[in-house]
C-alpha cells in the first residue's frame, strides 16, 4: 500500500497548525490497537501525539512531553559519591 497525508489539525499548545503528516497506510490499518499513536510536530516544533483511527481520521490530540537530562551521568556519579 502507500501512503496517506492526514488532514490537519490545532496544535494544543500554541493553536497552531499540525500538518503535512505522512503516515504509512500498512502501519494504520494492520495495527492492533486502534487508535494508533502517530508522533509529529507542529509549524513552531511544539512535539505532539495524534489519535489516529483505521479511517485516518484523528480523534484527538495531546502535546508531548519533553525529556530533558539535567545532569550528565558523570555529575551524578559526583554527587553520589561527595555524600560519602
Amino acid at each position: 500500500m502507500g501512503k496517506k497525508t492526514l488532514s490537519d489539525v490545532p496544535c494544543p499548545v500554541c493553536k497552531g497548525p499540525v500538518t503535512g503528516v505522512i503516515v504509512e497506510e500498512d502501519s494504520i490499518l494492520n495495527a492492533k490497537r486502534v487508535p494508533v499513536i502517530v508522533p509529529a510536530k507542529c509549524r513552531k516544533g511544539h512535539a505532539v501525539i495524534l489519535f489516529v483511527d483505521r479511517a485516518f481520521v484523528i480523534r484527538d490530540v495531546e502535546a508531548a512531553g519533553d525529556a530533558e537530562q539535567k545532569k550528565s551521568a558523570l555529575d551524578k556519579a559526583q554527587s553520589w559519591m561527595d555524600s560519602f
